[in-house]
């Protein structure tokens, strides 16, 4: 949500993703240590009962073939090369980066100790991951604020701040009206530079230009139930979400929210 590409699709966006794309279990703990500690002033509120619970909120700028046609993907499928990473990892062309973290550590343990073959092992990965970076860079380079987010959101699932702040805010120059480019900017400033002021700007203009986005709407009332610990606010913010999608009034950070208040 290290979710962020797949092998035949794409480099998603964060927050509350839909069905079907992964999420980012480093980003994820880090969010959930925000809400254990916010918890302790808000008692019987309580984050989302599972790790894995997320609104079903549809996102756009993000189905992107990771390797279309490069050496990192469908060129090596089907190949019989021993170093082919499909076959090394053995994943297929729709693995999520997730799914390709968990390939390698089967495989490393499948190496048992082989110094030879654990080598093998990563040269495969590395050679997903660099494929992706060179595509992506330089669809960046000549391409617009969909491009620009991609390589965005490369850079955000891997770990590298800096680069992924630096395309983000290169992405939004390109189209300031790029709804996703801010939610997701905000939740880099939020998880990995600890700034609930600039995140929550991020989450306003993202508003600002479509109030309607439940998936912005979850981001903004997540940060001001754990990083303000601003139980009316959080409420408020759920209030139109529920509003505009009252299939998630079960959601469990929904449900716990209006629990809380006794005339629900």
């Amino acid at each position: 949500s290290f979710p962020f590409f797949s092998l035949g699709c794409p480099f998603v966006g964060r927050g509350w993703t839909p069905p079907g794309f992964s999420w980012s279990n480093r980003h994820h703990t880090k969010r959930r240590t925000t809400a254990m500690r916010a918890r302790a002033s808000l008692p019987r509120v309580r984050a989302p009962a599972s790790r894995h619970a997320r609104a079903p909120a549809k996102r756009k700028h993000h189905v992107r073939p990771l390797a279309r046609g490069s050496e990192t993907s469908d060129s090596y499928h089907g190949s019989e090369d021993d170093d082919n990473p499909h076959l090394v990892l053995r994943v297929s062309p729709g693995t999520s980066y997730q799914g390709l973290l968990i390939a390698r550590k089967e495989a490393l343990y499948h190496c048992q100790g082989d110094a030879e073959q654990e080598q093998r092992v990563e040269r495969a990965f590395v050679r997903f991951v660099e494929g992706a970076r060179k595509r992506l860079r330089e669809e960046a380079q000549g391409g617009g604020a969909a491009e620009k987010l991609a390589l965005a959101n490369f850079h955000h699932t891997v770990g590298e701040v800096v680069q992924a702040e630096e395309a983000y805010r290169e992405a939004l120059d390109a189209d300031p009206t790029l709804v996703d480019g801010w939610n997701q900017l905000g939740m880099l400033l939020l998880e990995e530079r600890d700034d609930p002021d600039g995140a929550e700007t991020m989450y306003q203009r993202a508003c600002e230009l479509e109030p309607d986005n439940v998936d912005v709407l979850f981001n903004w009332a997540q940060l001001k139930l754990y990083a303000r610990q601003d139980l009316q606010g959080t409420r408020d913010i759920v209030e139109r979400i529920i509003v505009l999608r009252p299939d998630l009034a079960a959601h469990p950070l929904v449900k716990a929210l209006r629990e809380e208040d006794p005339s629900r």
